[in-house]
């Protein structure tokens, strides 16, 4: 199986973008690295995490000859070192900067991916929504709890309380997943700013379109118009899988 990706940002109605995406193919071409961060801490703070993450993403698989040979150290490896590198970067700069982040990295017939906060990771096969990551956040709580119900997380006024982000004093305590696939699998990743606004049904319709990448700058733009003037940053990223010729 090969892997098609493709990504797309909008700054929203914020005056800086804080958010990064990008994604990384491996040299055969047999596998791929997507990654989303949403900057935290104030002005400069969140895109100096968010794009720390991202430069050291790059050069860990840069420095694979083709997919790490294993994906959830790989992934682990990625969060602490991006830790290490933030926390010194704020250091220097007297700044508190954080940032949230989900990789996923799909070889051959398996999917391995890493979260922490509230940025996220849908599966789908098909048509049908299998699964997304659940935020480390106040109110993913109160929905695991019975309390809020999925659909009002978005509107919620402690949506943007996170209980987990890379950054600061404390090493970053990460959610893994991994999953057998099928050529019918796609993921997309995204940050809370994409989320809020864009529906499943959305997604869904995207991730089928024969131009992902023109699908995905649709919907981040649709995100940015929906969000207003006080709209968040937008980042996402999608993968699907294609079969071979």
């Amino acid at each position: 199986m090969k892997w098609q990706a493709a990504s797309a940002e909008r700054i929203g109605g914020r005056k800086e973008q804080q958010d990064s995406v990008s994604f990384f193919h491996s040299r055969d071409g047999d596998a791929c690295l997507l990654v989303v961060a949403d900057g935290m801490g104030g002005h400069r703070g969140g895109a100096i995490a968010s794009q720390a993450l991202l430069e050291i993403a790059k050069r860990s698989w840069e420095s694979c000859h083709s997919a790490p040979e294993d994906p959830k150290q790989f992934l682990e490896d990625l969060c602490q070192q991006a830790h290490s590198q933030i926390k010194l970067r704020g250091h220097e700069e007297d700044l508190d900067p954080h940032t949230t982040v989900v990789a996923l990295i799909v070889r051959d017939a398996q999917a391995f991916w890493v979260h922490v906060g509230d940025s996220r990771l849908y599966h789908f096969r098909g048509q049908a929504l299998l699964s997304r990551t659940k935020d480390h956040s106040m109110v993913q709580m109160l929905v695991d709890a019975g309390e809020v119900a999925e659909e009002e997380i978005a509107t919620h006024p402690d949506q943007n309380k996170l209980l987990r982000s890379i950054g600061g004093e404390d090493p970053p305590k990460t959610t893994h997943g991994s999953v057998s696939l099928t050529a019918e699998d796609a993921f997309l990743l995204c940050s809370d700013g994409f989320w809020e606004t864009i529906t499943v049904e959305e997604i869904t319709v995207a991730l089928g379109d024969r131009e992902l990448k023109h699908a995905l700058d649709h919907l981040a733009g649709l995100a940015s118009e929906r969000g207003g003037a006080k709209g968040d940053n937008v980042a996402v990223a999608a993968a699907r899988a294609t079969v071979a010729q």
